[in-house]
């Protein structure tokens, strides 16, 4: 029954789904529903429109690890750029072009949007605090170059025994410091 459920979901064009709503962020990001979320969050910024309350925002170092599939062919789809791209991502020589992919796409997706948000929420003249989280657990290292998306959510909310990998007395200092 559900795996029919599932494939009649499956059928439904998505402007259906969507009905007068718009993506912001150029189709990542809030879904604009008319109803919760009213318009464009940085347009929202601009004019006054949001809460007069703090904003914490950031992201994590190596964002991209959890969205490999998209970062992979960049090289390729951005070629005439790739030499400059080289210049900027690459400090240490590395030459490895999945690694220089991925830190590209950490900004493109993430961490570039964040700090737009960041500056249009701060110019708004709320509180606006930006962090970069690059705590990477010891079953990570020498495997991924640091954490991935959702990653800090182990320390944020406590919870590093969690993060199915052995706990150490570190991590959970870690954890303590970003509660």
């Amino acid at each position: 029954e559900a795996a029919a459920a599932g494939a009649a979901l499956r059928r439904v064009p998505a402007q259906v789904v969507l009905g007068k709503a718009k993506l912001g962020f150029g189709g990542a990001g809030p879904m604009i529903d008319g109803a919760i979320i009213r318009e464009d969050p940085l347009a929202a910024f601009r004019e006054g429109h949001m809460p007069r309350i703090a904003l914490i925002l950031g992201t994590n170092s190596y964002e991209a690890g959890s969205f490999l599939g998209l970062a992979r062919g960049l090289s390729a789809r951005m070629a005439s750029a790739w030499p400059r791209v080289v210049m900027l991502y690459d400090g240490y020589g590395t030459q490895r072009t999945p690694l220089i992919e991925a830190e590209l796409l950490t900004d493109m997706l993430t961490a570039g949007p964040t700090r737009i948000v960041a500056r249009e929420a701060a110019q708004s003249g709320l509180p606006t605090y930006l962090y970069q989280y690059d705590y990477l657990r010891p079953s990570e290292r020498g495997r991924i170059p640091g954490p991935v998306h959702t990653d800090e959510l182990y320390a944020v909310f406590g919870t590093m025994s969690l993060a199915k990998r052995p706990v150490s007395a570190y991590m959970r200092k870690i954890s303590d410091e970003v509660e």
